[in-house]
C-alpha cells in the first residue's frame, strides 16, 4: 500500500490522469482508510465520490500535508455552489488562516470519526481533484484571505523597505517524503541571488538551516521565523512581499492560494502537481516554473531566477527614481 501514492502521482505527472486518480483512489479502499482513521468503520458508506451534493452535507478531512490542504482548500467553493453545507477540516497550523475559508460552512482543526454521523458524506481533500476535476474557476488568484489583523501586524516592520524589492525565500523542505531529497536547494548553491542589488530578502522557513543561509550564500536576510506563530502570521508577512521564491513547501503554496506573485524552485522530477514541461501551472496563475534540466544540478535554475530578478530589481528602482524626480520636494 505505501506504493500506491507514488504510483499514482507518477502516472499523473507523466500524463496519464485518469488512472493516476483510479490508484489514488485506494487511499480510501476499506482497509487502508480503517488502518488511518479507526472508528470510521460504519461510515465507509458515506465516502463521496461525485455523487450530487444539493441539499448534503459533506465533510472535508485533510490527509497529507500543509501544501496540500492549502492547494485543495480551493475546492470548498466547488462543493458550496454544488448545494453542499461544507465542513472543511484544516490541519491545526492552518486553523487561523482558513477559519473563515471561502465556501466552507464551518472550518475545524480536527475531528474525530464519530462526528460523520452528523454528515450525509465524507472526503479526503487529496481526491478532490479526482471527482471536481481542474478548471480556470478554481484556479483563481487568491482564494484564500489573510485575516486583516494578521497583515496589519507587519506593517511597522515593513514600512522601512517600501522602496526596495521585497522577496520571501524558502530554500529547505526537509526529506519527509518520497521526493523530498530534491526538494530543498543547498545554500551555498543561492550565492549569485545575493549579487543582485535592491533586494531586501526574507526568511519564510522555520528550521535549522535558516543561521547558515548568510555563511553560505552571502545572502543577507531577515529572520523573522521566530515571530511566525501560525501561517496566519506568515500569510501576514506574505501580503507586504513583493515576490515569493521558493521550493516546493508549504510557503510556496500559501503564495499561490493567497495569489502572490511566486517563483516555484522545481527538480527535474517534480512532484505530480508540476507536470514535466513548462513554466505556468494551472494550479497558481500567478506562479512562475524554474525546472532542473538535470537532477541534483541547481547553479543554472538559480542563475536564470538571479537574472530576473535583477531585471526586475533595476526596473522597480528606475521607476522609484522616476517618482522621486516628478514630486516636488521628494528627497533625491
Amino acid at each position: 500500500m505505501d506504493a500506491v501514492s507514488p504510483l499514482g502521482e507518477t502516472l499523473i505527472l507523466l500524463g496519464r490522469e485518469r488512472e493516476g486518480w483510479r490508484e489514488l483512489e485506494i487511499l480510501t479502499n476499506d482497509e487502508y482508510v480503517v488502518s488511518l482513521y479507526p472508528g470510521i468503520a460504519p461510515y465507509l458508506s458515506r465516502r463521496w465520490r461525485g455523487e450530487p451534493l444539493n441539499g448534503k452535507r459533506i465533510l472535508v478531512a485533510y490527509h497529507a500535508g500543509i501544501g496540500d490542504n492549502l492547494m485543495f482548500a480551493r475546492y470548498a467553493s466547488r462543493l458550496k455552489a454544488a448545494g453542499a453545507f461544507v465542513h472543511f477540516v484544516c490541519r491545526p497550523e492552518l486553523y487561523d488562516l482558513m477559519r473563515n475559508l471561502a465556501g466552507a460552512d464551518s472550518v475545524a482543526s480536527g475531528w474525530r470519526a464519530d462526528e460523520l454521523a452528523h454528515f450525509d458524506y465524507w472526503v479526503l481533500d487529496y481526491l478532490l481533484p479526482a471527482y471536481l476535476g481542474v478548471s480556470a474557476p478554481d484556479c483563481a488568484p487568491g482564494y484564500i484571505a489573510t485575516p486583516p489583523d494578521a497583515r496589519s501586524r507587519w506593517s511597522a516592520f515593513m514600512q522601512p523597505f517600501a522602496g526596495k524589492l521585497r522577496v520571501g525565500l524558502c530554500w529547505f523542505s526537509g526529506p519527509h517524503n518520497f521526493s523530498g531529497i530534491d526538494r530543498f536547494v543547498p545554500a551555498r548553491e543561492l550565492g549569485s541571488l545575493s549579487e543582485v542589488e535592491g533586494v531586501e530578502w526574507f526568511v519564510l522557513q522555520k528550521n535549522s538551516t535558516n543561521a547558515s543561509l548568510t555563511r553560505q550564500s552571502g545572502i543577507q536576510a531577515h529572520d523573522v521565523s521566530s515571530q511566525l506563530r501560525n501561517f496566519a502570521d506568515t500569510a501576514g508577512l506574505v501580503e507586504h512581499l513583493d515576490l515569493v521564491i521558493s521550493v516546493d513547501s508549504s510557503p510556496l503554496h500559501l503564495a499561490g492560494a493567497l495569489g502572490k506573485p511566486a517563483w516555484a524552485i522545481l527538480p527535474a522530477a517534480p512532484e505530480w502537481r508540476w507536470g514535466l514541461h513548462g513554466d505556468r501551472t494551472q494550479w497558481y496563475p500567478e506562479m512562475r516554473l524554474y525546472r532542473q534540466s538535470r537532477l541534483h544540478d541547481w547553479e543554472p535554475v538559480v542563475g536564470r531566477i538571479a537574472a530576473d530578478l535583477g531585471e526586475w530589481a533595476r526596473s522597480r528602482q528606475a521607476l522609484v527614481s522616476s517618482l522621486k524626480q516628478k514630486t516636488p520636494g521628494a528627497p533625491r
